[in-house]
Formats: C-alpha cells, sequence, structure tokens
C-alpha cells in the first residue's frame, strides 16, 4: 500500500477515520491524502452553520491543514474539491492513484443521518479501491 485517502469533515466520525488512517500509513509507510469536500450549491444545506457560500473554501481549506497537523509525521497532502461529496471521494481515489479510501460511518449532513443512501454507503457501493468505513 502506498497511498491512503482519507474523506475528511471535521466530524467525529471522521476524526476516528483520520486516526485509524494514521496508523495504517505508520505501519505500510503510506503517505496520505485529507480530502474535504465542499459541496455544490445544491447540498450547502446540509451545512446549514455556514451562510455565506464564500465561506465553504475557507473553512474546507482550514479543516484540511488543521486534520494534516495530526497526522504524526506521515507524508501528508490536504486537498479540498467542490460537488457531490461521494462522487469527488471516488473520483479523487482513482485519479490520486490511492490504494484504499478510509471514510468515517456518518458526517456533518443532518439530513444524511436519515437517509439510506448515504455518502460511505455510496462510496463503499461504487469504489474500485479497498475502502474502511470507520465508526
Amino acid at each position: 500500500m502506498n497511498k491512503i485517502l482519507v474523506a475528511y469533515d471535521g466530524s467525529e466520525d471522521s476524526k476516528k477515520a483520520l486516526d485509524q488512517a494514521v496508523e495504517l500509513a505508520k505501519c505500510t509507510t503510506s503517505s496520505m491524502v485529507i480530502l474535504t469536500v465542499v459541496p455544490s450549491a445544491t447540498g450547502m444545506f446540509a451545512f446549514d452553520d455556514l451562510l455565506v457560500p464564500g465561506t465553504f473554501k475557507s473553512r474546507a481549506l482550514k479543516m484540511v491543514q488543521e486534520a494534516a497537523k495530526h497526522t504524526q509525521g506521515v507524508s501528508t497532502t490536504g486537498i479540498t474539491r467542490e460537488g457531490d461529496i461521494a462522487d469527488e471521494i471516488l473520483r479523487a481515489s482513482e485519479e490520486l492513484g490511492c490504494d484504499l479510501v478510509v471514510i468515517g460511518r456518518r458526517g456533518l449532513g443532518k439530513v444524511e443521518r436519515f437517509l439510506l443512501g448515504s455518502v460511505a454507503e455510496k462510496v463503499i457501493k461504487h469504489s474500485s479501491k479497498p475502502v474502511l468505513m470507520v465508526r
């Protein structure tokens, strides 16, 4: 294993996923990519604590930078993307040549908690890479 992609949104489950990915990276001497996806305009309702669309990108960048500080010496790259969260995780894992996707069971979206078609489920169903779901 050379590269691990971690989907990160600042939720408790994504923090646990990050911790697990760091441990895996240490054991396998893998590098890590921390990915935060800013939802497209149609998905912004899930982030009801942010009212100004321009703040989405800056918050995502800060989130990735903060997460990268906790990777304890693992070679880490942080990236942000905009779009459908699951689609962007899947696309990034392919484009970046990741060997594993690590994702938390639940994200920050309140609506997502009530829908069976969650981000984690979609990533698990459609990924060509192994996916580790952490809860």
